[in-house]
């Protein structure tokens, strides 16, 4: 159940491949959770009073934790989708937020190679599907990143399995990283 709601699909079509990434970021995980929490502990001290010992201090206490809540929800995305379609040569990603949807088109035929990554950033680390792209412009980098965020449940399997089904319907090669680089990236 949990995979359906915050997993990973990977549709293939003879041909589409259609990657739906249902991960949230953590940010955006925490808040929903808080949010479900928060609403429930009010929920209850309406039913039951002052059996549950919350005064309205105690109400105070659960509402600005709701409201942090709540902003941090729009940091994140809620899910992203990736659409390759060799048909038209072409490709979709698209990233949901809470109140925007940003979409990034291209030419499937400027990607040479795919693979897996691992960044770490000082805090965290984190394992990302990079796309490399040939004949980049001055100032561009050769590689697209997938996710621009860090997703929750981030695990190198998860990426890998979405870097090998875009390596098999794009038929170009697997330029992983190694699991162990320790590169800095900045934007994670």
């Amino acid at each position: 159940m949990i995979e359906w709601l915050i997993g990973v699909k990977i549709i293939t079509r003879p041909d589409q491949l259609i990657i739906e990434d249902r991960r949230p970021t953590w940010p955006m995980l925490l808040s929903m959770l808080g949010t479900v929490f928060f609403t429930l502990m009010f929920a209850l001290r309406l039913l039951f009073g002052e059996f549950l010992g919350i005064d309205s201090t105690g109400m105070w206490m659960l509402g600005i934790p709701a409201v942090v809540c709540v902003g941090l929800s729009f940091r994140g995305t809620i899910r992203e989708q990736y659409v390759f379609d060799r048909p038209s040569d072409t490709y979709h990603f698209v990233r949901q937020f809470l109140y925007k949807k940003e979409v990034i088109e291209g030419t499937l035929s400027q990607f040479r190679g795919v693979g897996v990554k691992r960044f770490y950033n000082g805090e965290y680390e984190t394992d990302v599907v990079m796309l490399v792209q040939g004949g980049v412009l001055f100032g561009s980098s050769s590689e697209q990143p997938l996710r621009e965020s860090k997703p929750a449940f981030n695990f190198w399997n998860t990426e890998a399995r979405i870097a090998e089904s875009i390596h098999k319907f794009l038929r170009i090669p697997r330029v992983d990283g190694e699991p162990t680089v320790h590169t800095l990236f900045t934007r994670y």
